[in-house]
């Protein structure tokens, strides 16, 4: 005879005894499991795609480059002294600087600037990811200006507002300064 307790209570078994009286059970049947099983594979064709769209990872993937783009863009016109221009349009980003080093001086064609891991600082948008249409440059003290033969500062802050997809960037008239609203 062994003694198991089974709610406090101490009891005694004796292993050769095959009646239910004393065993302990445990476990879970073959058809509680083939039951769990199938009621979890339901609830799981059901709600994972709900919580997975690839739409959603690609806006915020390409929202996030953006952003770190236009905050490149800022610190490469303060660092090089040379005005940095942004561009976005339906089909992406774009970050450039003119052919010769003159603040003012934007006659001359827009060259892509490389990235510090090399290649060309522009990406497209994803196919799901509508991009707001935006352009201006940073001069050398990081101030953002207006992309026309005057580059005159921008003052309004609406001007500087970049829509990505449901996502906004927010770029500072006075500072330059990159924040989401």
């Amino acid at each position: 005879m062994t003694s198991t307790e089974i709610d406090g209570t101490e009891v005694l078994v004796d292993p050769k005894d095959t009646s239910r009286i004393g065993r302990l059970e445990e476990g879970y049947t073959l058809v509680e499991l083939v039951l769990v099983v199938t009621l979890m594979g339901i609830l799981a064709a059901f709600t994972i795609p709900r919580f997975f769209s690839k739409d959603v990872f690609e806006e915020r993937g390409f929202f996030e480059e953006s952003l770190a783009a236009v905050r490149y863009a800022q610190k490469l016109a303060i660092v090089s002294g040379c005005d940095i221009h942004v561009r976005f349009n339906s089909t992406g980003y774009s970050v450039g600087q003119w052919a010769v080093c003159v603040p003012a001086n934007h006659t001359n064609p827009v060259t892509a600037v490389a990235r510090p891991g090399g290649g060309p600082f522009t990406n497209s948008a994803p196919d799901s990811v509508t991009v707001g249409n935006r352009a201006f440059y940073f001069d050398k003290i990081g101030r953002p200006r207006r992309d026309d033969a005057n580059g005159t500062l921008i003052v309004n802050p609406t001007d500087l507002v970049i829509t990505i997809g449901s996502r906004l960037i927010q770029v500072e008239p006075e500072t330059g300064f990159t924040r989401l609203p």
